[in-house]
């Protein structure tokens, strides 16, 4: 499929969502209501109206109530987010210090071409338009308070320990998981199929941190957000981790020499994953390179 016509396909799931959403209904829903009341329903009694209330009330009894606001504000969220805060740090330094380079740059003098990195943008939306749906569907989910969410938002101290200690925790699951999942997507099959995605980019920058194929960034975020159903998880390390996630990988991505705080022992320097992406055969990690080092994929943690 080309990019016009994948983006077609996706802006008409988008007019399907803002069909059923109450504060969008204002300006589609007289457009909408005329084209679909114009051919014949089975039911002729069954005004478009009720249809629309019918939808809404299945919605509601799925615990997806407002779905569509979700949708549609994640995929604008997540977009401003990434393109803002990649802009940032590609003012800051591609284009502020390109002449000086060899200061910062972890592969000096070698640049991404521009028609590659615009292609990566075009991934990351098509990738961000699979992640709204199925992360705004789960989030839609658990702030309705669906029966099968575990996540809790009140601190009343009947689980003040697990509280606690459950940010840490998370966070190293999480990383033990997305260890294991890049390896397994480094495998032959899944690589060629899917992985290769990301890799086509050797010397990355933020724009295409989550450049990947819209299959494996979905698996991603589900795998991700599977905690939230099984063990209680607090709301607030739920954002706290979701920021240092995207942040992290952005910078990742950068090229950018930075050094991890000398306070935190097990973060690896920036160049830990640049040579994941020079090499492919090192440094599956994405935060921390404890899993590396046990299971011997580990290289130049700090530089």
């Amino acid at each position: 499929m080309s990019v016009q016509g994948s983006f077609k396909h996706q802006f008409s799931f988008l007019f399907f969502f803002l069909r059923f959403s109450d504060d969008a209904s204002l300006f589609i829903q007289p457009v909408s209501t005329t084209y679909f009341c114009s051919k014949k329903l089975p039911q002729a009694n069954v005004s478009c109206q009720n249809i629309l209330h019918g939808e809404r009330d299945i919605l509601a009894r799925l615990h997806l109530n407002n779905l569509p606001h979700f949708i549609i504000g994640l995929y604008i969220f997540i977009l401003v987010v990434y393109l803002g805060t990649a802009g940032l740090i590609h003012n800051a330094f591609y284009v502020k210090k390109k002449g000086a380079c060899a200061l910062w740059k972890i592969q000096s003098g070698e640049f991404m071409a521009p028609d590659l990195e615009n292609e990566g943008i075009l991934e990351v939306c098509k990738g961000f338009f699979n992640v709204s749906l199925v992360a705004g569907t789960l989030f839609c989910y658990i702030l309705n308070q669906g029966p099968l969410s575990k996540v809790y938002f009140n601190l009343d101290g009947s689980q003040f320990w697990w509280t606690l200690i459950q940010g840490p925790v998370l966070l190293l699951w999480q990383d033990h998981e997305e260890y294991w999942r890049h390896r397994i997507f480094h495998s032959r099959w899944l690589f060629k199929k899917f992985h290769s995605v990301h890799h086509k980019y050797k010397h990355p920058t933020s724009f295409v941190t989550f450049a990947w194929h819209p299959f494996e960034i979905t698996v991603f975020f589900l795998i991700s957000m599977t905690p939230f159903f099984v063990v209680p998880v607090y709301f607030g390390w739920i954002v706290a981790i979701s920021v240092f996630i995207i942040g992290h990988n952005m910078l990742d991505h950068s090229g950018i020499n930075l050094k991890a705080p000398y306070w935190l022992p097990f973060l690896p320097d920036i160049v830990f994953h640049d040579r994941h992406h020079q090499r492919g055969n090192v440094n599956f990690g994405s935060h921390f390179w404890l899993c590396d080092f046990l299971f011997g994929t580990c290289e130049q943690v700090r530089s």
